[in-house]
């Protein structure tokens, strides 16, 4: 079966964070997005992977609610 992947808007919003916070985890490698054209899209699993991941307290370790952009 194919994977589902979803454009950079669809993953910010899933993960809660801003297009710039996304960018910023896809700089340092903690998300692996692909190229369809000039778009970047991410593997659904993969983003909801990284939520759980997050949510669980594993990575940076803090809530969605206060993460800014400097903690990235």
């Amino acid at each position: 079966m194919a994977k589902k992947l979803i454009d950079q808007e669809e993953a910010a919003r899933v993960l809660g964070i801003s297009l710039d916070a996304l960018n910023s985890l896809r700089d340092r490698g903690k998300l692996y997005p692909k190229r369809d054209g000039g778009v970047w899209k991410y593997d659904q699993e993969d983003i909801e992977r990284y939520q759980r991941e997050m949510s669980e307290g594993s990575g940076l370790g803090q809530s969605w609610e206060s993460i800014s952009l400097d903690d990235i």
